[in-house]
């Protein structure tokens, strides 16, 4: 609809997307209409047009010459892409009597050699309030780049992942493990399509050590390395998992917390300059990466909130941390999925042992190809089927869970991987979920033996070992599909009868029966156990 809708100023078009930086709201309908709690942001009204400077652009030899016709407007930021992908934030400080001048030259590890590149500029008026379209120019270098569109493209992949945070408060079970699996599938699947040899996958996070350490230095590290080699024909793959938080107004970013950080409160500039990672610092560093094809890929949740919250919360991306991300998507050129809302638990704590995000993405994998004759996974066909996978599998477990995907405009979509040894892809095996156990003596109507407590503690010490664990227990009353014990107990001559239901939900599966000496509760608890399962 977007597309189709425009002011007109005397014969001059202007789109909604020229106005977007400012006036863009994200769930005004749903804010207005009050589903929405999230206050409008309070923005200047639009009462006179002030015009952006118009651009005219030539190319001579490896000189980009710019002239502009200034309006009413003034001159604001005067951003350059080649290929889609900005470059430049700001060359305004360039101008001298409305002309300014760029070398080409120095972006050549940006352009494609021997083929027509896009050069772009964008220009703002004075408030950068209004922004002008894309006025572009063609350009084929006379410079020899030293790689040719003809060189084989390659796959680079970040893959970061962090469970072990500085204390405890913030420690995850599944982070590590997931950013594991998926940097596995990217190699799998990368070295199909592209081959091993132009498959480069790091991997990055809290269990490993030195340099392969999930810290914001090694993570910005890693991706100045990949600037130093990559080439614009490659694709580029970024994908994060750990907490996550929106911070700042009216501009919020979203800042993924890196392994050095004990809070999610990051109000403190310095733990944001050093341990985490902001929309901004991404968009720099990915800027900086020649690749015109990349992805990223965000499954991070926040901290603060008990399992409990799960079946009453949802999962809606605030409108702060869209407008952080599409500002991102605009000047990188970003295929983007976002899988949890930055101010709301994680679903990690599921029977799927890991994020439904990652679940669904690498479930999609084997999904996809298994369509596909020659086995390949199409890009945004990969991200929709866990856009739409994810509602599903949260419903599940009692929860809201909406992904959101984020595309450019100027680029379509392309095959990611390539899946012939779909079992090198292996994916977690849905565990058993309990809850809290009820014994009660019949007698006395209350559990005087602490027989509930103690096979809560059992189940509790298995579900503590994490992603190892069998089953997965939650310290609540109900959770949607888990399973629980229920029934009586009699004491009589030094004996315990244990007379119960072991109950999926409502439904009752089946009798529980155990009798035992009233003194060894350890094996009434074991004998019950073993029942179980």
């Amino acid at each position: 609809i977007e597309e189709h809708l425009y002011f007109t100023y005397g014969l001059e078009i202007i789109e909604l997307a020229q106005m977007k930086e400012r006036y863009s709201e994200p769930g005004l309908l749903q804010k207005t209409l009050g589903f929405n709690e999230e206050s409008i942001r309070d923005v200047d009204k639009f009462e006179s047009v002030q015009l952006y400077p118009k651009a005219n652009l030539e190319i001579n030899n490896d000189e980009l010459n710019i002239a502009l016709d200034v309006r009413n407007g003034g001159i604001g930021k005067i951003a350059m892409y080649i290929n889609n992908k900005e470059l430049v934030e700001d060359l305004s400080q360039l101008v001298i009597d409305d002309k300014l001048t760029v070398d080409l030259s120095a972006y050549k590890s940006h352009l494609v050699s021997g083929e027509d590149n896009e050069i772009s500029l964008i220009t703002s008026n004075q408030g950068n309030s209004l922004v002008s379209p894309k006025y572009t120019a063609n350009y084929i270098p006379n410079f020899k780049i030293g790689l040719s569109s003809l060189d084989r493209p390659s796959l680079h992949a970040i893959v970061v992942g962090t469970s072990n945070y500085r204390g405890e408060d913030l420690d995850l079970n599944y982070a590590d493990k997931d950013a594991e699996d998926m940097a596995n599938a990217l190699l799998v699947g990368g070295s199909e399509l592209f081959d091993e040899e132009y498959t480069h996958v790091h991997l990055l996070n809290s269990e490993l050590t030195d340099d392969k350490e999930s810290t914001k230095e090694n993570i910005k590290n890693t991706f100045i390395e990949i600037a130093k080699s990559a080439k614009p024909e490659d694709v580029i793959v970024i994908y994060l998992s750990g907490h996550g938080v929106a911070y700042g107004d009216p501009n919020t970013q979203f800042y993924y917390l890196t392994k050095d950080v004990s809070t999610g409160d990051v109000s403190d500039p310095e733990i944001r300059e050093k341990f985490t990672i902001s929309t901004e610092d991404l968009t720099d560093w990915i800027k900086a990466i020649p690749a015109q094809k990349q992805v990223l890929i965000l499954d991070a949740c926040s901290s603060g909130q008990a399992v409990e919250d799960l079946l009453a919360m949802g999962k809606n991306i605030s409108s702060g941390q869209i407008k952080a991300f599409d500002r991102m998507k605009d000047r990188t050129g970003l295929f983007i999925i976002t899988g949890s809302a930055a101010d709301k638990k994680s679903y990690e704590a599921s029977q799927y042992g890991q994020s439904l995000l990652t679940y669904s993405l690498l479930s999609g994998l084997h999904v996809i190809s298994g369509k596909h004759e020659l086995k390949m996974v199409d890009l945004l066909t990969w991200l929709n089927y866990s856009k739409e996978n994810v509602p599903v599998l949260a419903k599940s477990i009692g929860g809201i869970q909406e992904p959101v995907v984020s595309t450019p405009r100027t680029l379509g979509s392309f095959d990611i991987a390539q899946i012939t040894k779909a079992d090198e892809i292996p994916l977690a095996q849905v565990k058993p979920v309990f809850v809290r156990s009820t014994l009660l003596d019949l007698d006395e109507q209350d559990d005087v033996l602490g027989l509930s407590a103690s096979i809560d503690t059992h189940f509790r010490s298995i579900s503590s070992k994490g992603r190892r664990a069998r089953l997965i227990f939650f310290d609540v009353r109900e959770f949607p599909s888990a399973y629980s014990i229920k029934g009586f107990y009699t004491r009589e001559d030094g004996n315990v009868t244990i007379d119960a239901t072991l109950r999926q939900g409502k439904e009752k599966l089946g009798k529980l029966n155990v009798t035992a000496a009233e003194s060894d509760i350890e094996s009434i608890i074991d004998q019950l156990i073993d029942q179980v399962e």
